[in-house]
């Protein structure tokens, strides 16, 4: 059943789009490096869209919001696009416009950005896009220049059950691949940068698993990989000192990955 509550005025949103870009188009970019200030932010302009509860969108899945989700995979492809687009060339269902959401667009494949550029130059009259991502240097400049960018300026505090930035689980980090891991080093960065101590924080949770890891394998007697953790531990325990005395981030970081993915490749050996 349709809202009976007023849509809200896109002018709610608390974001600024910045002037050097499409400010007409029927594309919005939401830009944030937390996932769920993004999401947050395009759920709530999909639901001044479709006159339907930001807060049950993703819960009911209104039949005129098309939704990919990047965080369900480690990439979106040209074919999940395609089918996104298929879907949207029908009218909407009950809705005033339909809704294109591509939730982390961060994750689309060059091949999958390159497939929307038309879509999003000349949409339908009723169909909006809405792509979020953590920083505008992850999308082509094509896909830049035909949307209307919002940058996020503000922290939000979002209630949800799932871990804040920082406290991402050890174990899901490091069960991703060397790409995403260093991708999401880079909002890490973006986060700090607003919230000091965000980095330390996520490598003092890192730490915390590996001495887990470690007091197990002493435990065992597995001798070699204990060598091997303490390793690991002395590598996170360097990039902290680098970072206390004002060391670059992103070299400390994306060094730290590049250690972490020898020893963890040859833990999995």
């Amino acid at each position: 059943m349709k809202s009976t509550q007023p849509a809200k005025r896109r002018s709610d949103l608390a974001s600024q789009p910045h002037p050097r870009y499409n400010r007409t188009a029927m594309t919005t970019l939401i830009i944030h490096p937390e996932f769920e200030v993004q999401k947050y932010h395009a759920l709530k302009l999909t639901g001044e869209y479709l006159e339907h509860d930001p807060e049950t969108l993703l819960t009911k899945s209104p039949p005129d919001l098309h939704l990919l989700d990047g965080t369900v995979s480690s990439s979106i492809g040209i074919q999940e696009v395609r089918d996104l687009l298929r879907r949207l060339q029908y009218q909407p269902y009950q809705s005033p416009a339909q809704v294109g959401l591509i939730l982390m667009a961060n994750t689309l494949t060059e091949e999958a950005q390159n497939s929307l550029l038309k879509s999003l130059e000349e949409p339908g009259p009723l169909t909006r896009f809405i792509l979020t991502t953590p920083h505008e240097r992850f999308l082509l400049p094509t896909i830049i220049s035909r949307s209307n960018v919002r940058f996020i300026k503000e922290r939000i505090v979002i209630h949800t059950q799932e871990k804040p930035l920082n406290h991402v689980p050890a174990k899901e980090f490091l069960e991703r691949d060397l790409a995403n891991r260093l991708l999401y080093t880079e909002t890490l960065i973006e986060a700090d940068t607003q919230t000091a101590g965000t980095i330390t924080s996520f490598l003092t949770h890192l730490l915390k698993h590996f001495r887990g890891e470690l007091l197990t394998r002493i435990m065992r007697g597995k001798t070699a990989e204990s060598r091997m953790y303490a390793q690991i531990i002395k590598k996170i325990h360097k990039a902290l000192h680098f970072l206390k005395y004002n060391a670059n981030k992103r070299l400390t970081l994306e060094n730290l990955i590049l250690q972490l993915e020898e020893s963890i490749i040859t833990l999995r050996d």
